[in-house]
């Protein structure tokens, strides 16, 4: 096949295309499709077929890659519904056809890949600038809910980006894949800063663990590979520091959310400064903050201060569709005011915005930056977890019955699964059966890309995406390189906690990475000299 253009023309395409999927990753779909199908489209017309087949001939890494997306064909033979299966193998598409354009095509040049990688900390950087504003016109405006900061993509995918992102400006940092100047690796440690800290600005709970696990993991790895007993001493110093602070930190904070302020039913007042009753329900141990919800409660002064002051109505929902009755009293109760006219007094315009907003508590005014605010939810849900038993909204109690719900599943279909386009529909007629009281929309998959793999494909599935996940990383020697080691463990925590390949941008990024760490073969080159040839 005669190539459309020369040569130099289709690599300059194919990096132009290359460069704008990455940069693409934090803001659209549809410019990442259109990049992907360029690639794919720019591959197919350069021809030069010999040199390619002669590049993936004997890629036992690739051929395993190739064997986990065929066992999704193989799926199709007994699912039921053909067309979700077809649209799941559209898009689980780039797993295969990234590791190949990328093995088969000329191995990226120290510029290229140093080029591309810019890019990409450019696009994300701006990115976060942009989400950054949007979180000082929420502070200013008193809104709590965070994920609004994160416009383009889901706050959870931005997180893992700026994981990959932290890293990558730390390691160009350490070292370049190319002579800089100095002042260029200052710029790459403030990125590497800047990124650490709007990754708690973030407060998304995933994104934060895995960038203390990969930390704590990636010294384990120094204390192993480095043979220099000092050095092997400051590792384990560094690591036992963070892992340290890190349970100091956790045992402080859960310590201080289970201490309650005691109360005496006897000494419970009978009515409020306007005469009107209050009613108590002291044995519900439902509490926030640290005092108890359900006690010095008097609606007839709450309905009628509150809708003196908010455009919401008492009796309906606040803007996260929460209702908005309970939302005021848990504030309320979260500040140590009585929920009657008084309590209402004390509230400022910002409170009075927070609660239309969905803010529970005055944790999410006093906390708007940092882990705490999320370590807080966390344990709330929690907590009414184990007194009541309900779902609810609950992110942490929803992963528990989704995995719940996958390991009934995988029960039932051990070895082979559901089928590539049935398992969806599963997971929804386990929920429909099994989680009367859970809302349909909040009918997900396991959070777990894992357990996914296993109730979709079975067994013998799941061991195919193993080995197609873990051994070309091996096979390839990728491991022996930091980078491309911090960016697998990365993608692998992700998985453990989100279904990272059932969306578009999840499988495109890990796709991008995973094909750029192990098929690029720049990671070579990096652990052979500490640069890419």
């Amino acid at each position: 096949m005669t190539p459309i253009f020369s040569p130099a023309n289709h690599r300059k395409i194919f990096l132009v295309f290359l460069g704008m999927a990455f940069c693409s990753l934090p803001y659209s779909r549809f410019s990442l499709s259109v990049s992907l199908i360029a690639l794919g489209i720019n591959w197919i017309l350069e021809g030069d077929w010999r040199s390619k087949l002669n590049r993936i001939k004997g890629k036992v890494s690739l051929y395993v890659v190739a064997s986990f997306y065929l066992m999704y064909l193989v799926g199709l033979l007994y699912t039921s519904d053909l067309h979700s299966g077809v649209s799941e193998l559209q898009q689980k598409l780039p797993l295969l056809l990234l590791p190949l354009i990328l093995s088969s095509s000329e191995p990226l040049r120290v510029k290229e890949f140093f080029g591309i990688m810019i890019f990409f900390l450019i696009a994300l950087v701006l990115s976060t600038f942009y989400s950054t504003y949007l979180f000082v016109g929420n502070f200013i405006d008193g809104s709590s809910n965070v994920r609004e900061i994160s416009p383009f993509i889901s706050h959870i995918r931005l997180g893992l980006m700026v994981n990959l992102a932290l890293f990558l400006s730390f390691f160009f940092t350490l070292n370049p894949p190319m002579t800089v100047k100095p002042i260029i690796r200052i710029i790459f440690l403030c990125v590497s800063l800047w990124l650490t800290f709007y990754l708690f600005l973030l407060q998304s709970l995933t994104g934060i663990v895995v960038f203390f696990a990969t930390i704590l993991i990636l010294l384990v790895v120094l204390m192993v590979k480095i043979k220099k007993p000092l050095f092997r001493y400051i590792s384990l110093a560094v690591f036992l520091i963070a892992a340290i602070s890190i349970t100091g930190y956790l045992f402080i904070k859960i310590d201080k959310f289970f201490v309650r302020k005691e109360i005496s039913t006897e000494e419970l007042p009978v009515r409020t400064q306007n005469g009107n009753l209050y009613t108590h329900a002291p044995d519900n141990l439902q509490y926030e903050n640290g005092y108890p919800v359900w006690v010095n409660i008097c609606e007839v002064e709450l309905e009628k201060q509150w809708n003196f002051r908010s455009s919401l109505s008492y009796s309906g929902e606040d803007k996260m569709g929460q209702s908005l009755k309970l939302t005021l009293i848990r504030y309320l109760t979260s500040k140590g005011l009585t929920k009657d006219s008084v309590g209402m007094a004390n509230l400022d315009p910002i409170d009075i915005h927070l609660i239309e907003s969905g803010a529970t508590s005055v944790i999410f005014r006093e906390h708007k930056f940092g882990l705490y605010p999320r370590l807080y939810q966390l344990l709330w849900e929690i907590d009414q977890y184990k007194l009541f038993r309900k779902v609810g909204g609950s992110p942490f109690i929803q992963r528990l019955v989704y995995q719940k719900a996958a390991i009934q599943l995988i029960k039932q279909n051990f070895w082979f699964g559901v089928g590539t386009g049935d398992f969806s529909k599963s997971f929804n007629e386990y929920y429909a059966v099994n989680e009367p009281n859970l809302n349909p929309r909040y009918w997900f998959l396991s959070h777990n890309q894992f357990l996914t793999q296993w109730v979709a494909l079975g067994f013998i599935g799941l061991l195919l995406f193993l080995a197609g996940w873990f051994a070309p990383f091996i096979i390839e020697r990728s491991y022996k390189d930091l980078l491309a080691l911090s960016f697998m463990i990365i993608l692998t925590l992700s998985m453990l906690n989100e279904d990272t390949l059932e969306t578009h941008i999840g499988v495109s990024m890990v796709s991008l990475f995973y094909g750029l760490i192990v098929f690029g073969q720049s990671h070579k080159r990096i652990a052979q000299n500490g640069r890419v040839e």
